[in-house]
């Protein structure tokens, strides 16, 4: 089975509770509500804010709230934005000690590039959804 990182999952978990809201939430009020660690979600949030997905409000009724659409955040970049990490590399990319005298280089660059492509396809609306196909 596929494992979802956790910081990746409260970010879903974070956009599903801003879509789902009216007017900016607190962070606090997020993070009581679904049970995450505020630091944790703070902290995404923040990274999420990087993208212009979502925006911080100032104020005493501020908070965030979405500021993209759940259509064109794909879940490989909510990923990436999330683990501040590209998940997929070449071969020639990563310190592989059989680089010169691996047999399935081609068809590992060729299974990798298959699943980021796939990954990159699914935006973050059909994942809430239950729209995956």
């Amino acid at each position: 089975m596929f494992k979802i990182n956790r910081k990746t999952e409260y970010g879903l978990m974070a956009l599903e509770f801003l879509h789902n809201s009216r007017g900016p939430q607190s962070v606090r009020s997020m993070s009581d509500e679904l049970s995450i660690p505020f630091d944790t979600l703070s902290h995404v949030l923040q990274r999420l804010s990087k993208i212009d997905f979502v925006e911080s409000i100032k104020g005493v009724n501020g908070g965030y709230q979405l500021k993209g659409s759940l259509e064109k955040l794909s879940y490989l970049h909510l990923c990436e934005t999330i683990e501040k990490k590209s998940f997929f590399k070449d071969c020639d990319e990563l310190a592989c000690d059989y680089l010169h005298t691996c047999n399935i280089q081609g068809p590992v660059n060729t299974l990798n590039k298959k699943i980021k492509d796939y990954l990159g396809s699914i935006k973050i609306k059909d994942i809430l959804e239950e729209k995956i196909a």
